[in-house]
């Protein structure tokens, strides 16, 4: 993964590619189960709280739901 690198700027360049894709992977992922997320058999209150933690997660990510849609 970082064999081969000869100097700090490089490390960093490949540690930031493995990071934004790690990322990106995750904002999907989350996207996807907010898109998923079904009340069913959940009580209401479990149901905004799923929704939520969902949302929020997208938002430290800096992708708030307003920028998805």
């Amino acid at each position: 993964m970082l064999e081969g690198l000869e100097n700090a700027h490089q490390v960093w360049n490949s540690l930031e590619e493995i990071l934004l894709s790690i990322t990106k992977e995750n904002e999907i992922h989350i996207s996807e189960s907010l898109h998923a997320l079904k009340k069913g058999l959940l009580i209401l209150e479990e149901y905004i709280k799923c929704f939520m933690v969902l949302s929020e997660k997208l938002a430290v990510m800096k992708k708030p739901l307003d920028d998805l849609t």
